[in-house]
Order: C-alpha cells, then sequence, then structure tokens
C-alpha cells in the first residue's frame, strides 16, 4: 500500500512510489538559557507531548518522479495548508497519520523542459503539527 497525502479539501493523492524517509523519532523536552559565564540546561527526563512528534521537521525525497505527481505537490505547497500525511510502514505505530505542514519542495533537474514528464532529486521537508 502507497503513503499519500490527503488536503482538508478531501483531495487525496497516492504517492506512486514511496519516498525515502526515516520513521520518525520521539523526542526529549529540553530547555536551554544562556547565563552570565556559561549556559544551563534543563532535562526533565520526559517526552514531549504527542509523543515528541510536535514540530519535528522530516525531508522526504524521491529520486525521480512524474512531472504531474510534482505538480500535484507543488499545489500541495502552494496551498500552505496542513495535509494528512499517512506514512503507512513508516509510521511509528502501525495505522498512525500525521498532520503535516510542506516548508520546502524543490528538486534537481526538470526533464519536462526536454520533452519527458520526470522530475529527478525532488526533496521535500514537511514539519509534523499532528500524530493521530
Amino acid at each position: 500500500m502507497a503513503q499519500s497525502f490527503v488536503s482538508p479539501s478531501v483531495t487525496k493523492y497516492d504517492f506512486p512510489f514511496d519516498p525515502v524517509v526515516n520513521t520518525p523519532r520521539k523526542r526529549k523536552a529540553l530547555a536551554s538559557t544562556d547565563t552570565w559565564s556559561s549556559s544551563q540546561v534543563k532535562d526533565d527526563g520526559f517526552l514531549v507531548p504527542y509523543y515528541g512528534l510536535i514540530g519535528l521537521e522530516m525531508d522526504l525525497t524521491w529520486e525521480i518522479m512524474a512531472g504531474t505527481f510534482y505538480d500535484a505537490l507543488q499545489r500541495f505547497y502552494e496551498g500552505g495548508g496542513m495535509v494528512t500525511w499517512d506514512a503507512q510502514e513508516r509510521a511509528r505505530v502501525s495505522g498512525e497519520r500525521y498532520d503535516v505542514k510542506i516548508v520546502e519542495l524543490d528538486f534537481e533537474h526538470d526533464n519536462r523542459l526536454e520533452d519527458n514528464d520526470f522530475v529527478h532529486g525532488v526533496k521535500m521537508r514537511v514539519n509534523i503539527r499532528r500524530a493521530f
């Protein structure tokens, strides 16, 4: 089963090829402040809310993708809203999905300029806003 994005307007787009992405990992809450002579770090030893995923940025990459798929991602990016990422087997817990905001979308080479419908080296950065 492929990973997918679903927008608030219930537009769903299944990834034809799953991106290269690491499974999200939990983070601990740390706070630091500068003092007159050094700095102080506070580690409460517990995980931040929502399993330490809120605010985590992840990179999703594709070596190659169809130009029409890149255009669909571009529309999600330009829309500026949150989308639901169904990460399938890349989720920390089976069935877990994430509300994410696409904060960066770029590519290395656009072959569409050469009469091919492919984009190479696509990199997308998402910011996780909610896990459910």
